[in-house]
């Protein structure tokens, strides 16, 4: 199955923004990350600003604060100043916190590598709302790297994801209940889990909804359902659909009459978009 890690980039480019901030703190995050940004250009007003509601238990300061020392983004890194205010958010039970600290153990940044303390502290984000901890859950469990192999785990995992809005999600525990991971085939829930991702918006779940249709697997096959979602895919940078449409007009699929100009056009957005996903 294609891995789908969902680890955001940051400002610092080392942590994710969680996929799922409350509302609570929509005017706040604004603030916090603005000086954040001017801390990453050495303003120590900034700085200063940042700490002082780091200090007085803002969490969202106290987790970007962290992240700040742990990359060095402005200031000098400080791996025992970052644990400390990213641990001072987690006190806090700030899930953002928890999964950072959570990547924090799993690759080794100002801390041993852990497997232990990796699986715990995705598990605690996950538990309080963080979506994409319960994913990163999900593919640990199914490439069995960070924690022993078991797909149904993952399985687990990932439908705590999916319940939380996810795309990536759906997409994943949908193609384990095709019958294709180790977990019980049951098209009943794949085809919506799929559908679903792709209605959001997913490149890969659009292009995946469109070989169920295409095969008629778990729906009524249908050409035209099978090229629309091949053309929306396209249309959202998947390079194997634009490969797809460009053979489709070439040797004249879908109920489309062959036309060599527009399989030479798709064949292009093909090479196009495979660079872009496969840069050399």
């Amino acid at each position: 199955m294609s891995k789908y890690w969902v680890k955001s980039l940051m400002l610092l480019g080392l942590f994710g923004v969680s996929l799922n901030i409350s509302s609570a703190f929509a005017v706040e995050q604004v603030d916090v990350n603005e000086l954040v940004q001017k801390v990453s250009q050495k303003d120590l007003d900034a700085l200063k600003q940042l700490e002082g509601m780091a200090e007085h238990g803002n969490e969202l300061a106290q987790d970007r604060l962290g992240l700040v020392y742990l990359g060095g983004n402005g200031v000098d890194a400080n791996f025992a100043l970052g644990r400390k205010w990213l641990f001072a958010a987690a006190t806090q039970h700030f899930a953002e916190a928890e999964s950072h600290i959570a990547y924090m153990y799993e690759f080794g940044i100002g801390v041993e590598k852990d497997q232990k303390e990796t699986l715990e502290w995705y598990q605690r984000a996950c538990e309080h709302g963080h979506a994409a901890s319960c994913f990163n859950l999900g593919v640990l469990y199914s490439e069995g790297k960070e924690a022993p192999k078991d797909m149904q785990a993952a399985a687990d995992w990932y439908g705590k994801a999916a319940k939380l809005g996810l795309p990536a999600a759906q997409l994943n525990l949908g193609v384990l209940y095709l019958g294709e991971g180790g977990v019980e085939k049951n098209l009943a829930k794949a085809v919506p889990l799929i559908e679903q991702a792709a209605r959001a918006g997913n490149a890969k779940a659009m292009y995946v909804l469109a070989s169920l249709y295409q095969k008629g697997t778990g729906v009524k096959a249908s050409d035209s359902e099978a090229f629309a979602w091949y053309q929306k895919a396209a249309e959202a940078g998947n390079w194997m659909a634009a490969g797809v449409i460009s053979a489709a007009y070439k040797e004249g699929q879908f109920g489309l009459q062959p036309d060599a100009a527009k399989s030479d056009e798709w064949y292009k957005k093909f090479i196009e978009a495979q660079m872009k996903h496969n840069p050399q």
